[in-house]
C-alpha cells in the first residue's frame, strides 16, 4: 500500500517542505528535478524480486515477465536509472534466478540431496543470461519510444 497515492494533491507542498528541511527522497520514484539518482530500498527490492522470479529457460519466458521489468525500468528512468542498469548487468553475469534471491530456487536446492558436482552439471545459466540480454534489449528499444522524461539515459548508462 502506497500511502502517497492519497496525498497527490499535497505533493507540491510536501516537495517544498522536504527541500527546505531536507527530508527523504520522494517515495513514488519520480524525479523531482533535484537529480535524485538512487532507488529507495522498497523499489530496489521490487526490482530484485522481478529479476529473481524470471524463468531459467527461454521456453517458459512470458511477455508479461519482460514487460514488468521494462515498465519498472522506464518508470524509474528519472531516479535510479544507474542502479537499474547495474542490477541488470549483474543479472547477466550471475542471474538472480539462480541465486538465493529466488525463494523457489532455494526450496528446490534444499529438497535435492545431490553432490555439488552433479548440481553444477545440471545447472546451465546460459538461458538465464540470454533472458537478461532480452530484458536489456527491450529496455533500450522502449526507452527510445516511451516518451518518458529521461528514458533516453538508459542508452548512455548501458554504453558505459
Amino acid at each position: 500500500y502506497d500511502s502517497s497515492e492519497n496525498e497527490d494533491s499535497d505533493d507540491e507542498g510536501r516537495k517544498r517542505r522536504q527541500h527546505h528541511r531536507g527530508g527523504a527522497p520522494p517515495e513514488n520514484g519520480a524525479d523531482d528535478g533535484a537529480g535524485n539518482r538512487y532507488l529507495n530500498p522498497l523499489h530496489k527490492s521490487k526490482l530484485t524480486h522481478l529479476l529473481a522470479r524470471l524463468p531459467t529457460s527461454t521456453g517458459r519466458l512470458l511477455k508479461s515477465d519482460v514487460a514488468a521489468v521494462t515498465t519498472f525500468a522506464i518508470n524509474h528512468a528519472g531516479s535510479g536509472a544507474d542502479e537499474v542498469v547495474n542490477m541488470l548487468v549483474s543479472n547477466i553475469e550471475k542471474p538472480f534466478a539462480w541465486s538465493s534471491a529466488n525463494p523457489d530456487r532455494k526450496k528446490d536446492s534444499e529438497e535435492a540431496e545431490e553432490d555439488e558436482e552433479e548440481k553444477k552439471e545440471k545447472e546451465d545459466p546460459s538461458s538465464s543470461k540470454l533472458i537478461a540480454l532480452y530484458l536489456i534489449s527491450d529496455i533500450l528499444s522502449s526507452s527510445a519510444t516511451s516518451g518518458v522524461r529521461n528514458a533516453w539515459r538508459y542508452r548512455q548508462y548501458f554504453e558505459t
